[in-house]
């Protein structure tokens, strides 16, 4: 926990379970108090593959998506793998 020079700043970060992408994947949520008594959430998710790495984020989702996201970050990770199309 820190201050600013309007209020304070209570940041947390909480290790999340990873979805098996890639070579190797992390996840973790980053957490803040917000306004009016409201705590706003990232979900940040790195994905490893070869030599490339990918971050996905999901900023303060207000509710749980209707298709999971591992799936969605799966098909950005294997579009990003691609060879240049010609």
């Amino acid at each position: 926990m820190g201050t600013t020079p309007d209020q304070k700043l209570n940041s947390r970060i909480t290790v999340a379970k990873a979805p098996a992408l890639g070579d190797e994947a992390v996840a973790f949520d980053l957490s803040m108090d917000g306004p009016d008594d409201t705590v706003l959430t990232d979900r940040q998710t790195f994905v490893r593959v070869g030599a490339l790495t990918v971050n996905m984020s999901d900023r303060n989702a207000r509710r749980n998506p209707g298709f999971p996201l591992d799936v969605v970050i799966d098909k950005q990770v294997a579009r990003l793998t691609q060879g240049p199309r010609t």
